[in-house]
């Protein structure tokens, strides 16, 4: 399976001044990516980055604005699926917490995807590199950032 590595500035540069492969981190490879290369269609990868954000920012060209209360938006959605599969782990047995009977694993793999999706978009951004989930928890949101280069990974 495939996602995205998408580059965000504070300020507007020009493309030779875009992140490089040599900027993505090693842990990167082997614990997430089998490898990453650079995106052949970046406008496909700003209109899924579109389609993520919808509700939440407007990308207009490759300027990033996020709108009141953003991440409120973005993780309302995940936020009620998370509730209802805690809700769903208080009736595990200890037969299938132990491992014996069921898939514990899988809806655990489900609740911490459901909190930070390791499988889903990557930031750059000043020199930190994050899934989108952890970045727009804590990233500053309230002013534009603009949209650099974009990288193809394989998972």
């Amino acid at each position: 399976m495939h996602s995205r590595i998408i580059e965000l500035t504070d300020e507007e540069h020009p493309e030779d001044e875009w992140m490089c492969f040599f900027d993505i981190p090693e842990w990167f490879y082997g614990s997430i990516a089998d490898y990453a290369i650079e995106s052949e269609d970046r406008d496909a990868d700003l209109n899924s980055l579109r389609e993520s954000l919808e509700g939440t920012a407007v990308l207009e060209g490759n300027k990033l604005t996020f709108s009141e209360n953003a991440a409120i938006r973005y993780f309302s959605g995940m936020h009620k699926a998370f509730l209802q599969q805690l809700d769903e782990l208080k009736f595990v047995s200890l037969e299938e917490f132990a491992g014996i009977t069921g898939n514990f694993g899988a809806k655990m793999h489900l609740l911490d995807s459901l909190y930070n999706d390791e499988f889903d978009f990557y930031i750059y951004h000043n020199d930190s590199f994050m899934t989108m989930d952890e970045w727009i928890r804590y990233a500053d949101l309230t002013h534009p950032f603009f949209v650099g280069r974009t990288f193809d990974y394989h998972y």
